[in-house]
């Protein structure tokens, strides 16, 4: 949408009314206040004098049910999913029910928090890609990306721990550095 010319607000009721427009043929775009819904129309005819009707309606919501996995495929007890009127946690196999997802195409987001004390050192995240279809109970499987860390201990040739060396990885066009604590280890 360019060449805006009108910007209003809908009363309770749902009615509008934008004055003083040009006379020409607009496309028209609602906007439900939490911003999560839309709809809109093309080609609307505002003629010199003349009042134009236009009834936008905006897309509708469906549920969303689903699991959340690792990248290997095992179920994510407690995650966090996120996509439609509230956020909401997966059970203790893995599933989950997210209501009042925007119909159309969407991406169903998942995290799981840092949690030491479950085994889980950093947070881990994940999303899948749907059209949501209104009336029916929309399928997503969302599989975390896959991601681990690596840990090491320097050591001279001797076999005696190196102190504060920097150990890099190569990344693309260039490295990522850690520095090994003061007995050789490291971790990334």
């Amino acid at each position: 949408f360019k060449n805006v010319v009108a910007s209003v607000t809908a009363d309770p009721d749902g009615y509008w009314t934008a004055t003083s427009i040009p006379a020409r043929i607009y496309d028209i775009l609602a906007i439900s206040l939490d911003g999560k819904r839309k709809g809109e129309r093309r080609d609307v005819t505002a003629n010199v004098g003349g009042l134009a009707q236009i009834i936008v309606a905006l897309q509708g919501t469906a549920t969303v049910i689903g699991r959340v996995e690792t990248s290997t495929g095992v179920l994510v007890t407690n995650a966090l999913v996120a996509g439609g009127e509230s956020i909401v946690r997966t059970d203790s196999n893995g599933f989950f029910r997210l209501a009042g997802v925007p119909t159309g195409p969407r991406v169903v987001n998942a995290g799981l928090e840092r949690n030491p004390a479950a085994g889980i050192d950093f947070p881990r995240l994940g999303s899948a890609n749907l059209n949501v279809v209104a009336g029916i109970d929309n399928f997503a499987v969302i599989r975390l990306n896959p991601a681990g860390r690596i840990t090491g201990r320097v050591i001279d040739a001797l076999g005696k721990p190196v102190p504060r060396v920097r150990v890099a990885i190569p990344q693309g066009e260039g490295f990522l550095y850690v520095d090994a604590d003061d007995a050789g280890n490291y971790k990334f």
